[in-house]
């Protein structure tokens, strides 16, 4: 049976762009923006929403993963202090 899709190496897929370890607490104020690149986030500890434009709101807690795509306006609300958020901005090659 032939292969349905050629395999390729990850790296001809999507291209790591930003790598950011941070930490955050009830203080932290962000506006809202949006990335060329695709942005993958782990929330190491605490709690926190992602909120778009018209009010949409998701929350997100400990050791899990958010995926927010390319051109998508949005800002980060803590809900809780002692926050560790892991973000990785991915690109699409060329």
């Amino acid at each position: 049976m032939p292969a349905r899709y050629e395999k390729q190496p990850f790296s001809s897929l999507f291209i790591p762009k930003t790598f950011i370890k941070t930490y955050y607490d009830r203080t932290f104020a962000m506006d809202f923006h949006s990335h060329s690149n695709l942005e993958l986030m782990y929330l190491v500890s605490g709690s926190m929403s992602v909120e778009q434009p018209d009010g949409t709101r998701t929350d997100f807690e400990s050791h899990q993963f958010v995926l927010i795509v390319h051109e998508c306006f949005h800002r980060l609300i803590p809900l809780s202090d002692n926050i560790e958020l892991l973000v990785l901005e991915l690109s699409a090659p060329p």
